[in-house]
């Protein structure tokens, strides 16, 4: 029987095939194309930077460098740069950002940032549609994803839009949403966001943005201005010049917006649409409903930021910043920056100096002095002579308020010292077994130079005068004879007197014969100025200074000079500097104007003065340089006077006339409202008279005989030596609480910090009891045969004694190093370093715990709970790095908590104040004397501190610390179960987490005996 085909049979069979075919084809693609993405993917993510690194926003973009004086008020600030271009950026905090800001920006720029976790689907899903539907795609990126790009992977793609880039931006920002909190996420995204030209910097972070079109600070921002810098963001520069077609309509929908998502009312909307902003540069006509009538943008550059900003000293911060770069490179000053610099500077003395360069005028000299050679300019340094830090520097001379010439003559300038080289050449004389009563003849005197004309170097006194006699070399210094200063090079001998400027940081240059002795030597104002500093302090020589201490944005300390020891060089003994000092002290008083004196005008007041003056001659007939040096108990300092291209001088000017009263000058400023005081004497010296005509009533210093020995010893000064490392053996199948494994320097031997180059950094296992700020344990273990501890008696029925004695002079210098937090410390080696405690077993890991999405934190906890507090509570601490103000309290207070009676893990007592993140509560009695090492130590950590005095008695206190004291107080202390007062408590959310008890010796509190 024959049956007819169905319809469409072998069409429909070939087409269903078909489609198999076709399926299977799409899908092995898809399966392929997964494939080939996720190896991408998987490449791509194990190419990832550390998003870790998002803490520290100074490494993706630099930051304002902030100069202070030497009383913290500002300086000025030290601009970074992005390759060649400088960048006006300054971190703040989320509190110093207006609300309005906040708003504005979620609003405008990631609505539903509260409700994703990095990636947000709806928006991605947004702008697939507008691709379909051929629109411009707009605001796919999360704020996460703008932060990413503009921080984490702004170095590797610069902005450049590629698949791999915006997969690693994805998988970056899913990190940061589980490891970081939305504010913290705002607070950096605010830091780096790009804002505009700023002229001759470029905009970065809200402050910068704030300070350029409305010159006001962040937090102090309007609704309507906050609106105004959001709609900036999608493109600063083309939207700046458009007010009226992108930046008002942008504004109008970004109100409505805020008003849609409640974070603002109708009413405050209209308000900030009827205000009528003024952008700078721009000049706007509103009508009373807010509509701009019109708008000119008539001055682009009134939007411009100063590439530095420096309120004072601008010669002062450049050598900071030389300094800063010498120190931690120039990449981590320039590029990144962000540091807090505590500089030597002292306001009162650096008006002293710039006073003095004021008051000076051009024109003939007077019978004050004070005045300059027409066409030059000038220089003056003061310095602290016993620890050469310079209070006060111009390097050009000052008129009225104009800003100087960049060239810094007191710090750059090398020029010929002249006669300033005498005293220096004298004293090294007087070292050799020289008296100032030693005689030298002022005649003709010759050697032969093969650098000379003719081939004979013969020098003459000034103006060729020469007297033809035998006289002392302290008349000789008095006069500045040149014909005595030869011979005294002669007794000295060339490569003795080399030597002592080689210590003196004032080396001849190569070729050099006796013009040296007679100033041939060139060098700057402050090195000179440093250079006389051995004649006040006792003979130490110490290279000028200018940083005290450097800090992060966050507080954590880089350097400090009071941790950072430097053995200073002894040039001289104190005898020997006091005979030298005696000697310039005589060119100042001995001889007045009419008698030939050269410096008599540099006195003033009271004080006791020493100085010399110099002078260089040019290739004419003039004169190129004017100096005078001089110093007095407590201040040295250095003028220098002349053409800033080298030219010469009219003759008719003298160095004593010129620079000798822009010095007094100065110092009459400095000194004002001190009481004056004498020089050190040190023993071993006594007077006798000159007994010449030429120097009526004179008398000099001379050394007693039985001090001679010791005038060519170097004898080191007693300065405590930094923290040295030896390496330690280990045994890997066993474990050792005393030692730990630490980052050292190489180069230096001292524990590596962020700034040590890669290169220099080498882990060795070190014992802990090397490592700053620990000791030992106070007490032996006690061995099973030794007798047993007596048991305490009852504390109970009487009020715990305060066992608080002074600690050992200098046992606690100020511990905030860098050295204290090497980079690869752990939550194991900070455990064994610091409580002295047992960390979890290899076996039993640190639990670390990580807040995800919304409203969790970043913070990673580590418990620290072991087999040694097994008996007390639990208890976390941070394992993330600690700050080093904080590690270095606990490496001063000691382990803690082993013999304290405060149980560990409770929750403080009822108390009046609000309890901070993280705070220190010290509970003290007024019988526990003076606390102010422990106060300091406590101050120092950067925590914010509790005082409880613990009875309702008066005791003195830290300014600015006000004691909780009264019957609550009282109560308190007694809840808490002090054992021995003074107590000092680490708290963190209310809690207690380490606990110390009784004495502190600087290094550790203890149990008194």
């Amino acid at each position: 029987m024959w049956y007819a085909p169905a319809p469409g049979g072998p069409a429909l069979i070939f087409f269903l095939r078909f489609l198999k075919f076709l399926s299977s084809l799409v899908i092995a693609a898809l399966v392929a194309g997964v494939g080939v993405a996720a190896t991408y993917v998987a490449q791509w993510g194990r190419e990832l930077p550390d998003y870790r690194e998002l803490d520290n926003l100074t490494r993706s973009l630099g930051a304002e460098t902030r100069v202070y004086a030497r009383d913290n008020t500002p300086l000025g600030t030290l601009i970074p740069r992005i390759g060649d271009q400088a960048v006006s950026r300054t971190l703040v905090q989320l509190d110093e950002v207006s609300p309005f800001m906040v708003g504005t920006l979620i609003a405008n720029e990631d609505r539903r940032f509260f409700e994703h976790y990095g990636l947000d689907p709806l928006g991605l899903a947004r702008q697939v549609q507008r691709l379909a539907r051929g629109e411009e795609v707009q605001g796919g990126s999360t704020l996460t994803n703008q932060l990413v790009k503009n921080t984490l992977l702004l170095e590797e793609y610069n902005q450049a839009r590629t698949p791999d880039r915006k997969v690693k931006e994805w998988l970056l920002s899913a990190q940061v949403e589980r490891s970081f909190t939305k504010s913290e996420i705002l607070q950096d995204y605010l830091n780096a966001i790009y804002w505009g030209d700023g002229g001759p910097v470029e905009l970065y972070g809200v402050y910068s943005a704030a300070q350029a079109y409305f010159r006001t600070a962040p937090k102090d921002l309007t609704l309507a201005q906050a609106a105004y810098l959001t709609s900036l963001i999608p493109n600063p520069r083309n939207r700046y010049e458009n007010f009226e077609r992108q930046v008002r309509p942008a504004m109008k929908v970004m109100l409505a917006r805020m008003v849609q998502d409640g974070w603002i009312t109708q009413n405050q909307a209209d308000a900030a649409w009827k205000e009528k902003i003024q952008p700078r540069g721009w000049t706007i006509v509103y009508d009373d409903a807010g509509n701009v009538k019109s708008a000119k943008l008539t001055d682009p550059s009134a939007k411009e930021l100063k590439a530095v900003t420096t309120t004072r000293a601008p010669h002062f911060v450049r050598q900071v910043e030389d300094e800063l770069i010498r120190r931690f490179g120039r990449e981590k000053v320039r590029e990144s920056g962000g540091l807090r610099v505590y500089t030597t500077l002292d306001p009162k003395v650096q008006n002293a100096v710039e006073t003095a360069s004021r008051e000076t005028y051009y024109g003939y000299m007077t019978a004050q002095g004070q005045a300059l050679p027409p066409g030059t300019t000038l220089a003056a340094v003061i310095i602290d002579p016993y620890t050469a830090e310079v209070r006060g520097m111009i390097g050009q001379k000052l008129v009225g308020s104009d800003p100087p010439a960049d060239w810094n003559n007191a710090a750059q300038g090398q020029r010929q010292v002249g006669s300033t080289i005498k005293p220096l050449l004298y004293t090294t004389a007087l070292e050799k077994g020289a008296t100032q009563l030693m005689r030298q003849q002022d005649t003709r005197w010759c050697t032969r130079d093969i650098g000379s004309r003719g081939g004979w170097y013969c020098p003459q006194d000034w103006e060729g005068i020469t007297t033809n006699r035998s006289m002392t070399i302290r008349e000789g210094l008095d006069k500045s004879l040149n014909l005595v200063a030869v011979r005294v090079a002669e007794y000295v001998g060339l490569e003795t007197f080399f030597n002592k400027l080689k210590l003196l940081d004032i080396p001849p240059n190569e070729g050099t014969s006796y013009a040296a002795a007679l100033g041939a030597v060139e060098t700057t104002p402050v090195k000179l100025a440093a250079a006389y500093a051995p004649f006040v302090n006792g003979g130490l020589y110490r290279p000028p200074r200018y940083i005290t201490k450097v800090t992060n944005a966050r507080g954590e300390v880089l350097y400090d000079a009071d941790t950072d020891v430097q053995l200073p060089t002894r040039v001289w003994s104190p005898q020997v500097a006091y005979l030298g000092l005696d000697m310039i002290r005589g060119v100042v008083n001995d001889l007045g104007d009419q008698q030939g004196g050269l410096a008599s005008r540099a006195k003033f007041g009271d004080w006791p003065v020493g100085g010399k003056t110099g002078t260089t001659n040019g290739v004419t007939s003039g004169n190129k340089d004017f100096w005078f040096v001089g110093t007095t108990p407590i201040y040295t300092g250095a003028v220098w006077v002349g053409k800033q291209q080298s030219g010469e001088m009219s003759r008719n000017y003298y160095s004593g006339w010129v620079n000798g009263p822009i010095w007094r000058r100065m110092m009459e400023l400095a000194h004002k409202d001190k009481t004056p005081v004498k020089f050190n004497e040190p023993p071993g010296i006594y007077r006798v008279p000159v007994g010449e005509a030429t120097l009526p009533g004179v008398t000099v210093a001379m050394m007693d005989p039985r001090y001679r020995r010791s005038t060519t010893e170097v004898v080191p000064e007693a300065v405590p030596e930094g923290p040295k490392y030896s390496e330690t053996t280990f045994d890997p199948g066993t474990q050792d609480a005393n030692t730990v494994v630490v980052d050292i320097d190489r180069a230096t031997g001292r524990i590596a910090t962020e700034f040590t180059p890669p290169e220099n950094v080498v882990q060795r296992r070190v014992e802990i009891r090397q490592l700053p700020g620990t000791r030992p344990p106070p007490t032996p273990r006690r061995s099973p045969t030794s007798s047993p501890t007596p048991p305490r008696s009852s504390r109970s029925s009487r009020r715990p004694r305060c066992r608080w004695r002074p600690p050992l002079k200098n046992l606690h210098r100020n511990p905030r190093s860098p050295e204290l937090l090497p980079p690869s410390y752990t939550a194991r080696a900070l455990c064994r370093a610091v409580f002295r405690a047992a960390c979890a077993e290899p076996s039993h890991p640190a639990v670390i715990r990580r807040g995800a999405g919304r409203g969790h934190s970043r913070e990673a906890m580590a418990d620290l709970s072991g087999p040694a507090r097994a008996s007390r509570p639990a208890f976390a601490f941070p394992a993330r790095r600690l700050g080093a103000p904080l590690l270095s309290l606990l490496l001063a207070l000691g382990a803690g908590g082993a013999d304290a009676r405060v149980r560990l893990g409770e929750l403080l007592p009822a108390h009046p104040w609000q309890s901070a993140e993280r705070e220190v509560v010290v509970v003290y009695t007024h019988d526990c004397g003076d606390l102010g090492e422990l106060w300091g130590a406590v101050l120092r950590s950067g925590l914010p501190v509790r005082a409880v005095n613990a009875e309702d008695v008066t005791s003195p206190a830290p300014a600015g610390l006000k004691p909780w004291r009264g019957p609550e107080a009282t109560q308190f202390a007694r809840q808490l179960k002090v054992g021995t007062y003074p107590a000092v408590l680490l708290v963190r959310g209310g809690r207690i987490l380490n606990a110390w008890e009784g004495t502190f010796q600087g290094t550790g509190l203890t149990k008194g005996e």
